[in-house]
């Protein structure tokens, strides 16, 4: 048995490659029902080609492009389990639409067991109607030899770097920088908390640019 991973695949990417030593297979993601309906079937061809070399199909978050996993594992005598990371969000099946959110609320109870990262998202679960003894618990975990305190130190270097003050109250966001991270309700309140706090600085760490938004000013951007 292996493991190997399926992803959405845009334009631009190989159907198949290598990533660290796994194998990736990019399913090409279609627009509107004809296209996810396709992409349905492209996702069931390939577990069922590959069902003799894995026993649990593992769903990171779930989306319409997932939603049937349940399904296609029971039909194909496998197990299949899905991780939740996103409170209000991946459960709330109104944001779908009328028909796609029914359809997916109807089918997505066909996974084996559900992991919710946080006590929020196992509420929502079960708001759902999934029974406790198909909810497993399992918080997030980080790698330790990656993460982990530094000394004072360390600190003041990097504070250095960032041409901070040592006396300087720092706030800071780690993530994707999105709207649905809440990125920019963040970066709109922050205007506020400058007022009170002139020499408080917002530090956002992200995959994407800094953001301009809805805040502008000098006095803003020095703070940021």
């Amino acid at each position: 048995h292996s493991i190997f991973f399926v992803a959405g695949r845009l334009q631009d990417d190989p159907e198949f490659h290598e990533h660290e030593g796994f194998r990736v297979h990019r399913i090409k993601a279609g627009r509107g029902i004809v296209g996810l309906l396709g992409s349905w079937m492209r996702l069931f061809f390939l577990l069922a080609r590959k069902r003799g070399s894995y026993d649990i199909i593992h769903a990171r978050g779930l989306s319409a492009f997932e939603v049937l996993i349940g399904i296609f594992a029971r039909l194909l005598g496998k197990k299949a389990v899905v991780t939740f990371t996103m409170s209000n969000s991946e459960l709330d099946f109104r944001k779908w639409g009328r028909i796609l959110g029914r359809f997916g609320r109807m089918t997505f109870i066909f996974f084996h067991r559900f992991i919710p990262i946080s006590s929020r998202l196992r509420a929502e679960l079960e708001e759902l109607g999934i029974t406790a003894n198909r909810i497993v618990d399992i918080p997030v975990g980080g790698d330790t030899s990656l993460f982990y305190p530094i000394s004072l130190g360390e600190k003041e270097k990097i504070r250095a770097a960032l041409k901070m003050i040592k006396s300087q109250k720092v706030v800071s966001f780690v993530g994707m920088i999105i709207p649905r991270k809440g990125v920019d309700v963040l970066v709109d309140a922050w205007c506020t908390v400058i007022q009170k706090y002139p020499s408080a600085c917002l530090l956002i760490i992200g995959p994407r640019d800094p953001l301009t938004m809805h805040a502008s000013g000098p006095t803003f951007f020095d703070n940021l």
